[in-house]
This record gives structure tokens, C-alpha cells and sequence, in this order.
């Protein structure tokens, strides 16, 4: 599987110069990080193995048909937030030809023979960190894998970390290329929506940070996203939007030659200082969706405010639009030797201002400088107005570039209370937290509190989101009054077996949620 993260190309302009020139510099590298055409990211040999251990595991523990349609997924698996700290960049192959690609959108964010979708971190700055991958949908562990190494770039025929889940009725799920040392589940362990399987890393044929998750129905591979390629219904209860548009990820500037580093998938230096001897200094941005024949700009803005240096437009190069790429620049401005304060650079593209970057200048570096994150923007839960059966998500609203003054990367601490009891805490670099369905009962009290912090453990202010579940149990459809509807509504969850069918909270979806919800409406009113 390909993260959006792959192959670097660089695009070095060779009419730049590298001395000390007083008040010179400019574009100095970067280029396309774009996947490339091979053979599916889980190997013939892994897909082998893995059914000859589902068909060894479902010939000891035997289960019946389950002849309902298959559940709608109510969420993307992963913390974070899509097109924000994380992305998507491959759906499934739709088109099987050899040498021909079509995704469900009809384009072509996808590669041959591809059967999943590769939802990719920015780095493995992020990996380091941790970020989680939860359970689709309830379900049985049929088969796992841990202890491989987790920060592969490349390598066909390279054995995964992965958890693969059966939900009932031929349905299966493949979480792949998780960090070792991670997978959290046990083989044969009855999980929950919204349980977390493990860590996201790049271990098997994986050339960067990603989840891919795969849905196998009936012996086939499934798209659950639906469009104008892909006929039908869509596998998601709301599907996710998909977003194109230019977008700048992460940012960072540095006092090292970043003509010596690599690029994405690995973390770049970053820091908020610079003291008046790094001259040159270098800053680079990693960007989304970046439109063909674009252009960039660069205004250095002195402590006092007024303009220092302008470098005029120039050109990035790029004939075709670039899905993922990163640039980097290097300047040797004569005033950032000699005046103290905070500079700001501004980076337009395409005539529009994408970061405003301060940055401290200092006549000697302090080891000890260090800033905590910025204050989250907000919280919301989602969904908004949830119930106990729901996967209920923390989302973390923050700038990308801007969420910590030094650009390091941010480690968020989720602490999750009901009526005041901890039932979960976890430090991720993800920008949104989960706790699986049916870990509340009506009429508790939620709260998720939420403390961004840095490498060197400043934290910044936390932040606090709650919500108080209604104490009305037979009101399943929420709309105040117990009557037909809340059957109606009911028998309808439980039909497409969603989440908050599960009345019981058995972490199954069965005849004895129907028993359940009867005994509770029975019951009568609130």
C-alpha cells in the first residue's frame, strides 16, 4: 500500500546560488511526493497466509450466517481528522484491467490493483507519537500480527503488523502496516466499534505512516464509498467528503541545510529561534493539492513591522498538479544578523498569503528556549448529540502550522471521564480520540479534556468538552416522548445494525437487543 507520502523527486532550480550573499536566496529544493505504479501494498503471500488463518480460526469457533446487510460504518478508523492531520490518498482500484486505475470519484487517486484506502499521517515525527486505529464495526480478531519493523519507505514481499476483524455474514476488515509493538487485541478477542486495534506505522510494503483499511464482502473486495464510478448505496451512514483544494499541512524553519536531510515520509528539523550567526537560514512547508504552474513569494517582516524583503514571484515548475509535495528555500538576509526580536516570514502562494511564520532572532541561540502550544481553537464531540451505543469521537479544532510557536509537533493527551471516572487516557499526535460504543449508559455525564503538549513537555491550556446523556432510555429516537416512532426507529437501527441497536450493551447486535428495547418501552414514559 502506497501513503500518500512516497516517492521523492526533487526539483532543484540551478540558477540558485548558496553563498553569503547579503539579502539573497530563494527556492532551493523540494518536489512531487506521489506514488507510483506496483502491485498491491499486502502481498499475494500475505493475503495467503491470512486466509488460511481465518478459514483455520472460523474452523474451530464456528459461527452461524448472519443474513442482514452489512452494517453501515459510521466513521473513518483512525484518530485524527480527515484533510487535516491526516489524509486520504488511494481508494480501491476499481478498474481490475492490468495498467488501468479508476477510483469511486472517477479519478484517479488510487493506483493498480490497489483494494483498500491508504490514509496517511504527515510523518513519522506523528508515528513516533502515536496515533490510533479503532474498530470499524463490532466484530471477532480472526487474525493479527505484530513485532515486524514499522518505518519502511519501500520493499514488496515485506510482512505487515495488521489485525484483520470478522463482523458476521462473509464481512471482514483489514487494518495494515500498524507500529510494532502496538496491535492491542488478542486472537479471538470479541471487540467493539470504536475499540482501539492498535498504532499507525509503516511496517510491510508501506513507504510511509498509513493505515490502509480494507473491507472484504462475500469473498470481494468492497468500496464502501459510492459516486458516479462506483453504483449503489454508499457503506457509510454519512460518507465523508472528499477535498482537493490547496492546503498548506506543516511548516517548520531550521538553521540546518536541509539539502542534507531527507525529505517526507521523515520529520524535518524545526524550531523557533534563530541566532544572528545561522546565516543562511532554510524553512520548507509540506502542501497538499498544489495546482499546476503555481507560484510563491516570500516577505521577510521585521520586528518593528516594516518590510525588510520582498523576493518577488517565482515559480515552483510544477507543469502538472501535484497531489502531495514538500519545497524548501534558503535566504541570508544582512538584518537578521544584527536586530533581536520577532521576524516574520510570509510565504504567498499563488498570490494568496498561506503562512505568516514568526520566528525569534536572538544574537546567540538559548538552549533552554522553548514555547508551549498554542491554546486549542475548540472541541466538539462527535457526533454532536450522541447516544451511549455510539463510537463517540474528540475532535480537536487547531491551526496545522501554527498550533505550537517553535512548530513542533504537537502531542495532544485525551483524558475521558463518565460522572467523573476515568475510562480513558491517551497521548496521541492525532487531532481527534475515540471510546468505543457502549462505554456510556443514559443519564452520565461525558467529559473529554483535552492538553496539547511538546517534545520537551510544555503543555499548553486544556481544553474541556461534556455532554450529558439523556436518562430516558425508551426514547430511542430522542424526540422527547415514548411511543411507535422509537419502535419505528428502532427496528430500523437494528435491521442496518447500527451501533445503537445494541440496547443490551453486549457489544452484539442480536434478538436480545429486540427483548431489551421491548422491556425498557414497555416500561413507559421518562
Amino acid at each position: 500500500m502506497r501513503t500518500s507520502l512516497i516517492v521523492l523527486a526533487l526539483c532543484l532550480p540551478s540558477a540558485l546560488s548558496r553563498g553569503q550573499a547579503v539579502d539573497g536566496g530563494g527556492l532551493a529544493g523540494g518536489g512531487p511526493l506521489q506514488a507510483d505504479a506496483h502491485a498491491n501494498c499486502i502481498s499475494p503471500d500475505e493475503y495467503a497466509r491470512v486466509a488460511t488463518n481465518i478459514a483455520l480460526f472460523e474452523a474451530e469457533h464456528p459461527r452461524p450466517y448472519d443474513s442482514r446487510g452489512p452494517a453501515l460504518f459510521n466513521f473513518y478508523p483512525i484518530g485524527g481528522n480527515w484533510y487535516r492531520d491526516n489524509f486520504m490518498n488511494n481508494f480501491v482500484d476499481l478498474n481490475r484491467a492490468a495498467s488501468a486505475i479508476l477510483d469511486w470519484n472517477c479519478s484517479d487517486y488510487t493506483y493498480d490493483g490497489h483494494n483498500g484506502h491508504d490514509n496517511g499521517l504527515r510523518s513519522f515525527g506523528e508515528q513516533e507519537v502515536g496515533v490510533p486505529i479503532f474498530a470499524a464495526l463490532p466484530g471477532t480478531v480472526v487474525d493479527r500480527h505484530d513485532g515486524e519493523p514499522d518505518h519502511n519507505t519501500t520493499g514488496p514481499n515485506v510482512t505487515a503488523n495488521y489485525v484483520v476483524l470478522s463482523h458476521g455474514g462473509a464481512r471482514y476488515t483489514y487494518y495494515w502496516h500498524m507500529r510494532t509493538g502496538s496491535v492491542a487485541v488478542s486472537l479471538g478477542q470479541v471487540v467493539r466499534a470504536g475499540q482501539q486495534l492498535g498504532l499507525v506505522g509503516s511496517s510491510g510494503y508501506s513507504t510511509g505512516p498509513h493505515l490502509h483499511f480494507e473491507t472484504n464482502l462475500n469473498n470481494a473486495v468492497y468500496e464502501p464509498f459510492a459516486g458516479a464510478c462506483r453504483a449503489g448505496a454508499s457503506g457509510f451512514a454519512a460518507q465523508y467528503a472528499i477535498d482537493r483544494t490547496f492546503r498548506l499541512l506543516d511548516f517548520g524553519i531550521t538553521p540546518t541545510d536541509l539539502s542534507t536531510v531527507p525529505g517526507p515520509p521523515q520529520a524535518l528539523p524545526r524550531t523557533g529561534q534563530l541566532a544572528f550567526a545561522e546565516r543562511p537560514h532554510w524553512f520548507w512547508m509540506h502542501v497538499n493539492a498544489l495546482p499546476a504552474n503555481s507560484t510563491w513569494r516570500v516577505r521577510y517582516i521585521r520586528p518593528n513591522g516594516t518590510q525588510a524583503y520582498d523576493s518577488g514571484t517565482g515559480n515552483f515548475g510544477n507543469n502538472p498538479y501535484y497531489r502531495w509535495s514538500w519545497w524548501y528555500w534558503y535566504y541570508t538576509l544582512a538584518e537578521l544578523g544584527t536586530t533581536a526580536g520577532t521576524w516574520r516570514i510570509r510565504v504567498d502562494i499563488n498570490g494568496a498569503q498561506a503562512i505568516d511564520a514568526p520566528v525569534e532572532v536572538r544574537a546567540t541561540r538559548d538552549p533552554n528556549f522553548n514555547r508551549p502550544p498554542a491554546a486549542l481553537t475548540s472541541l466538539r464531540f462527535d457526533p454532536a448529540a450522541p447516544t451511549p451505543q455510539d463510537v463517540i469521537f474528540c475532535r480537536v479544532d487547531t491551526s496545522l502550522v501554527l498550533d505550537d510557536p517553535d512548530y513542533d509537533i504537537v502531542r495532544y493527551t485525551y483524558v475521558w471521564t463518565l460522572d467523573g471516572v476515568e475510562v480513558r487516557r491517551i497521548t496521541s499526535a492525532g487531532q481527534a480520540d475515540a471510546i468505543p460504543a457502549s462505554t456510556a449508559v443514559d443519564g452520565q455525564t461525558l467529559r473529554c479534556v483535552v492538553t496539547p503538549s511538546d517534545p520537551r513537555g510544555a503543555t499548553g491550556p486544556a481544553s474541556t468538552i461534556s455532554y450529558t446523556f439523556p436518562s430516558c432510555p425508551a426514547d430511542f429516537n430522542h424526540d422527547g416522548g415514548v411511543d411507535g416512532a422509537d419502535v419505528e426507529t428502532f427496528f430500523l437501527a437494528w435491521v442496518d445494525s447500527l451501533p445503537q441497536s445494541d440496547v443490551n450493551s453486549d457489544g452484539g447486535i442480536d434478538g436480545a437487543d429486540v427483548e431489551s428495547f421491548f422491556i425498557r418501552w414497555t416500561a413507559g414514559g421518562c
